[in-house]
Order: structure tokens, then C-alpha cells, then sequence
């Protein structure tokens, strides 16, 4: 069935659609590099602190998922050191023979017109992504990057801030001051110190370094990281793993430049479209437009995951979004996690959501179905309203109404809405990363505590930032842990 609805004018809907489309390519090249990151990551750890194919060699058996060449290169046993065993042949050395500090500096404000891209703590929080500044916006001295570096956040070091810059020709990089600037010394390559310093056991020993009494102030000096034991492995098995985890790391610098290009074209062309100061006229005008017929429609009750979270998304957005304030994707994640885990579904978390930035995230809603149907179907639209960007009822959103009974959700549903209508976002975030910590460590049989969420958190790159919050101090944790007894009944608080 067809249905004629006014909408914006054309130039608007193309900017709106442009928009979208490049924000949505950038977002998933974002998510696409810290899956690349992870196993790149993994791999470091297996070769380097788990020592994974001098185990099964010293056990007579070959290394899982290694070729011959390479596991030749791994000794069949241990000998001891004052960090315990390590693989025979390798030794315990000082970090200084394996990467150099950059000392050099300039004074951006010396070159007011120069642009820069400036690598800041507030930037890789939000994202890893460098700013670009000119030399009059920054009024302190900085740190001039060079190709190959590897940069270490000195502050706080119990929140690991590791960064592989990917630099721009033409333009030069430069770090906060609180970015300690490393280099590799050869055999070794930035790859190989970016696994190290992301790696569980150099931090653990890292954080202890600091100086200075002030909790949310501490930093490390140069000098005691390059002072700090690390093993030096065999040569040939550096080589070979930056051999392997090569194409991780140029697929990731493809990304970061791809993303880039598209953020640039964003913000140059967007606000012509929307000025008409570039035309639209080569496309056929029209003011109003069929909505076309939903993409899925399941006539049985046994619908995809992907429609019926579809279907909760819409009634979410019908319920809590207005135009003034837009129902964000942040926020409806948040809230269909805690519909998941209200109807005790917390497979369905374990498999849908990640530890995000902002908290339990579902890429898969967005990339994979469920936000895209809603749209499509015509039961949520975007929009940019006053107090933000997100959804709210598209024309189609009656349709919905035949589903919702159908799929389990309803009860959920409604305590979520009568529950958390009015909870702030970082209340919401507080709350699902908490309970998303405690699904962890009730699943490892450790004991769930105020301390042992902190650790969780700790130990997450993604979240370890959030403890430097005030939503996240101690007293807001236990807080947020007393409320989720209360709601799901965490046994062991």
C-alpha cells in the first residue's frame, strides 16, 4: 500500500541522507580498527607474554595455528629469570634498548595559520581521533610526532592511553606533552611497541611509577620507562611478528585515512547542500514521496532477531522521543540491553553487545539489521531536534503495534520505560557498565563487589577512562550496585 506524506525539501532529505551515510562509514571504519587492534593485540600476547608456541613445543607438539617457519623460530623450553620463565635464549632487559623518547617540541602559537593535527588526551577519549587545530588555538608547547611513533600517556597511567598515530603529508602532528613520544630501536617497530605497551603485564607495572599524591594527577617521568625490565626476545621472532600483524595495522591506517577523507568531505560540502549553495536540480524535484512498503514483515510469530529488535527500538522511540528531544543511539541501546536483562536474556548480551566508550554497545544493531528495518520500514526517521540528533516516529509507526504482543518484550518493555524515563544518560551508562561488569564476573565465579567492578572496569581499555569520572567514583559504583540487587538480585553483593 502506497501513502503520500509532505516531506522536507529535497535538498534537506540529500543532506540528511549525505550526512548519515558518511558519519555511519566513519563509525563502522572506527569499529572495524579496534577489532584489527584486538587481534593484533591477541597475537602479541600469545607470542610474547603467554609464550603460547614454546609451550607446545616444549610439550612435543606444534604451535595452533602457526606455520612451520614460524615455529621454528620459537625455542622448545624455558629457562629462568627474575620475572619467573621465559623461553630459552631470550633475556630480561631495560625498555631503553628497545625504544627511544623524543625530546623535540614546538610552540604551535608561533605559526597561528599552520593547521595540526593535534594527538590530545580529550581527544583519544573521544574516540582516538586527532584534532585539527591551528597554531593560534593552542597556547602551550607541544610534542612534534614523527613517523613511526608510538605514543604513551604518562597521566594516570592506571588508565592505559596507547596511540600508533597515522600521519597526514603536508601537515605536521604534534602531542600533548602528557603523550610520552616513543620510537622503536631496530629490530623493533612501532607494531611491536604498541603491543607491549597495550598489554596487561607492562601496565601492571607501568601504573606502579607513578609520582605525585594527587589521585587524578599522577604521571610517570620519562626516565623510569626507560628504566622498566622487559623481556628481549629473539630477533627473528620480532621480525616475524610484525610480519604478521602487518596487514592489521596497513588495514588500520587505510581506515584512519578513508575516515579522514570522508570527515573532510563532510564538513565541507554538508553546509553547501544545505544553503543550496550547491544544487540539487539534477535530481527530479518533488515535495512529497511514496513511503515505500516495509522490507520485512513476518507473517508468522517465529520473526528474525533482527525484526523484532527492530519492533522494540520503534516502540522505544514512541514512547520516550518527541521532536524537541530525539530518542539518541546511545541512550536506546542502553535501554533495550536493559530490556535484554530484564527478561533475563543474557545470552543475547553476551552475544550483541561490546564494551564501548560509552558503555555496553551493540554495533550489531546498527550495522547488522535491526536500527536499518526500523527506518526503512518507515516506523523511526533521523533527526537533528534542538537538544540533539537521533529518532523519532516515522510515518509508519502504527504498523508496529500488531507485533509487540507477539515477541515476549512487553513486560520488559514497560518496566524499562516506567523504570529509567527520566534517568540522565550517564546515569543509564553507570548502571548498564556496572551490571555488564557483573554479568562478567558472575560468570568467572569471582565475587561481586565494589572493588571487583573498579578492577573489571581497570582493565578494560575502553572503560578504564570512565574511572577518572565522578559518575564512576566509588561511591556512585556501590550506589549503582545496591539499585541492580534490588532489580535483578545479585546474589553475592
Amino acid at each position: 500500500m502506497w501513502h503520500w506524506t509532505h516531506q522536507p525539501p529535497l535538498r534537506c532529505q540529500i543532506s540528511e541522507f549525505f550526512s548519515s551515510l558518511l558519519d555511519d562509514k566513519i563509525e563502522l571504519n572506527q569499529w572495524m580498527n579496534e577489532t584489527l587492534e584486538a587481534m593484533a593485540r591477541a597475537t602479541f600476547k600469545s607470542w610474547f607474554v603467554d609464550f603460547d608456541p614454546v609451550r607446545a613445543k616444549a610439550k612435543g607438539g606444534q604451535p595452533p595455528c602457526m606455520d612451520v617457519a614460524t615455529a621454528a623460530l620459537f625455542p622448545d623450553s624455558f629457562e629462568g629469570s627474575p620475572f619467573g620463565k621465559i623461553p630459552k635464549g631470550w633475556r630480561i632487559g631495560k625498555l631503553a634498548e628497545i625504544a627511544s623518547l623524543s625530546r623535540n617540541s614546538v610552540n604551535p602559537s608561533a605559526f597561528p595559520s599552520e593547521v595540526f593535527h593535534h594527538y590530545s588526551i580529550p581527544a583519544f577519549d573521544e574516540g582516538r581521533w586527532p584534532k585539527q587545530d591551528s597554531g593560534a588555538q593552542i597556547k602551550s608547547n607541544k610534542s612534534l610526532i614523527q613517523r613511526n611513533s608510538v605514543l604513551l600517556s604518562k597521566l594516570n597511567p592506571r588508565f592505559p592511553r596507547v596511540w600508533m598515530p597515522s600521519l597526514s603529508a603536508g601537515s605536521r602532528s604534534i602531542a600533548s606533552t602528557e603523550f610520552l613520544v616513543t620510537s622503536a630501536r631496530e629490530p623493533f617497530d612501532p607494531k611491536y611497541l604498541f603491543g607491549l605497551f597495550t598489554s596487561q603485564n607492562f601496565f601492571n607495572v607501568f601504573a606502579t611509577l607513578v609520582t605525585g599524591t594527587s589521585g587524578s594527577h599522577q604521571r610517570v617521568r620519562a626516565e623510569f620507562l626507560h628504566e622498566m625490565d622487559v623481556v628481549i626476545p629473539d630477533e627473528e621472532c620480532v621480525a616475524s611478528f610484525s610480519r604478521a600483524v602487518g596487514p592489521l595495522y596497513a588495514s588500520v591506517a587505510e581506515n584512519l585515512k578513508e575516515s579522514r577523507t570522508l570527515s573532510a568531505i563532510r564538513d565541507a560540502l554538508l553546509p553547501k547542500l544545505i544553503s543550496g549553495e550547491i544544487r540539487t536540480s539534477t535530481v527530479a524535484p518533488a515535495e512529497h514521496g511514496p513511503v515505500l512498503p516495509i522490507t520485512e514483515q513476518p507473517g508468522t510469530h517465529h520473526a528474525s532477531e533482527n525484526f523484532k529488535i527492530a519492533v522494540l527500538i520503534s516502540t522505544l522511540v514512541r514512547t520516550l522521543a518527541t521532536v524537541q528531544f530525539p530518542l539518541g543511539r546511545k541512550r536506546y541501546n542502553k535501554l533495550v540491553y536493559l530490556v535484554h536483562r530484564k527478561a533475563a536474556q543474557q545470552e543475547q548480551i553476551g552475544e550483541r553487545f561490546m564494551k564501548k566508550a560509552a558503555g555496553p554497545y551493540s554495533p550489531w544493531m546498527r550495522y547488522q539489521g535491526p536500527e536499518g528495518i526500523a527506518i526503512k520500514n518507515g516506523y523511526v526517521k533521523r533527526l537533528n531536534g534542538s537538544k540533539g540528533s537521533g529518532f523519532v516516529s516515522g510515518n509508519n509507526i502504527g504498523q508496529i503495534d500488531k507485533y509487540i504482543s507477539r515477541y515476549g518484550f512487553t513486560d520488559p518493555l514497560n518496566w524499562v520505560v516506567n523504570t529509567f524515563r527520566y534517568r540522565t544518560n550517564d546515569d543509564l551508562e553507570l548502571l548498564t557498565t556496572v551490571d555488564f561488569a557483573v554479568l562478567d564476573l558472575l560468570a568467572s565465579g569471582k565475587p561481586i563487589t565494589t572493588a571487583s567492578v573498579r578492577e573489571l572496569i581497570a582493565s578494560e581499555p575502553n572503560w578504564a577512562p570512565k574511572l577518572e569520572r565522578a559518575i564512576f567514583s566509588e561511591e556512585k559504583i556501590a550506589k549503582a550496585l545496591k539499585e541492580l540487587d534490588q532489580y535483578f538480585g545479585l546474589k553475592q553483593v
